[in-house]
């Protein structure tokens, strides 16, 4: 069954090529047909490309939101994306789980970290989990407790492990200096606005090399967008 990654949508001029990749990377894994869409910023919405997939010939796809947490867009703009594009082009759409802020997650965001941190990752290491942030309650709560988890993964001690949101109260490139990070994991599939904000920020007010900031999760996050296809295709099988 072919699968649809489906992102929020950036403004970044490179957000859309990287999700193109993360679907690429899906497919490879996957050995199926795995299509891009998003839910805003792009001509490339979920009615649009649904439309492409019916006319390959598939009656059926499932819909993966690249979203970690379960908050308004989860809740309120996928549903809606996808009755709009079922609708419009009969194509039957399966919903799978988001990729969410489990345990699956934190192991992808620990090898990502250490294979793009490793200078900076001594065992007092300070690290920053950088996410968008929601006003939706328990979202940053749930990232709060990924990072965590990421430094148990990393065997950091817990409050060495912080999540600061870009947007919001106690957010921002402001936050992260004041805490002085060694390291900075973006909690980002593709590259973002909001991380060329941080890093220009870091940039002008800590020591160069003082921090490193690793890239966003890219084609690392595949395995865990099969997996959500895969969960939902069972679930609806049964």
């Amino acid at each position: 069954m072919p699968i649809i990654c489906l992102s929020h949508g950036s403004r970044h001029p490179e957000a859309d090529v990287c999700v193109a990749e993360i679907a690429r990377a899906t497919a490879e894994l996957g050995g199926c047909p795995v299509y891009f869409a998003h839910l805003d910023f792009s001509p490339s919405t979920l009615t649009n490309v649904a439309h492409i997939v019916a006319a390959s010939g598939a009656t059926h796809a499932t819909v993966v939101p690249l979203l970690f947490t379960d908050a308004f867009h989860m809740r309120h703009d996928v549903p809606a994306a996808i009755a709009e594009a079922e609708a419009a082009s009969g194509l039957q759409l399966t919903l799978a789980k988001g990729i969410g802020t489990g345990e699956d997650l934190a192991d992808i965001l620990a090898e990502h970290t250490r294979l793009h941190g490793e200078g900076a990752l001594s065992a007092d290491a300070k690290v920053v989990l950088y996410s968008v942030g929601s006003s939706t309650p328990g979202a940053n709560e749930s990232v709060q407790r990924l990072a965590e988890s990421l430094a148990t993964k990393l065997q950091l001690h817990p409050e060495n492990v912080t999540a600061v949101p870009a947007t919001g109260e106690h957010s921002g490139p402001g936050v992260v200096t004041q805490l002085q990070p060694d390291l900075v994991v973006p909690l980002f599939f593709s590259p973002a606005t909001l991380l060329d904000r941080l890093r220009h920020y870091l940039e002008n007010r800590m020591p160069q090399g003082a921090c490193m900031q690793v890239p966003h999760l890219g084609t690392a996050i595949a395995p865990l967008v099969l997996a959500r296809a895969e969960q939902a295709q069972l679930t609806t099988a049964v």
